[in-house]
């Protein structure tokens, strides 16, 4: 799937903050898996179990997070609202609906959440990637870029390493492909940065 790797780093947060999800144990493996069929047939069997010890929260959020990683925003926006419902300081999941709505052409109507995420969680680089996008596809792309540093900053040598694939992918970054940050990179950034409709992440299926 093209552009999907800021879902895959909400993924492992989400998967790495939950808290054990009740319920029959091959239904919560397979919600909290990386196959998206799988995953929302499990998280809707534990949803639709409601056990009262299940994290319905995690249960929603998984689940939106698979529609989302399939394209099926409007899906998985009304999974994010129920979990949000559930956990209103949620900070993953504010992120991920901000996302889809940002994928679904909704930049506007996601602001509110990805503000609040990271108001929530000021170290995270994946909302500041996320809040990165939005300002770029608003057409201001020195806030875009503060927060690509931003997101440079708190996510280290991994969120470098996808930037410098996803530049270099698109013939706007030459250095080496190694996780370090520098002002080759940087440089990279600015020039995406400048440009709406260019996405420094790359796509899903490359730099794993």
């Amino acid at each position: 799937m093209k552009n999907a790797c800021g879902f895959v780093l909400a993924v492992t947060l989400l998967v790495a903050a939950a808290l054990p999800l009740a319920g029959r144990a091959d239904s919560l493996d397979d919600c909290q898996g990386q196959e998206l069929a799988r995953r929302i047939s499990g998280c809707t069997e534990l949803i639709d179990r409601n056990e009262p010890s299940t994290d319905l929260a995690h249960a929603y959020a998984m689940r939106g997070l698979a529609y989302s990683m399939q394209g099926a925003y409007d899906r998985a926006i009304t999974d994010f609202d129920a979990a949000i419902d559930k956990r209103p300081n949620f900070p993953a999941v504010l992120n991920n609906r901000a996302w889809a709505y940002f994928r679904s052409g909704r930049v506007r109507q996601g602001l509110p959440d990805i503000e609040r995420s990271i108001e929530l969680e000021p170290g995270s680089a994946v909302a500041y990637d996320t809040r990165a996008h939005m300002r770029q596809a608003l057409g201001d792309s020195a806030a875009a870029l503060r927060d690509y540093d931003r997101a440079l900053f708190y996510g280290a040598t991994g969120m470098a390493k996808l930037y410098q694939c996803g530049l270099s992918d698109r013939g706007i970054y030459t250095g080496p492909l190694d996780g370090v940050g520098g002002p080759q990179l940087v440089q990279a950034l600015e020039k995406c940065a400048a440009l709406q409709d260019c996405d420094p992440l790359p796509p899903d299926e490359k730099c794993h």
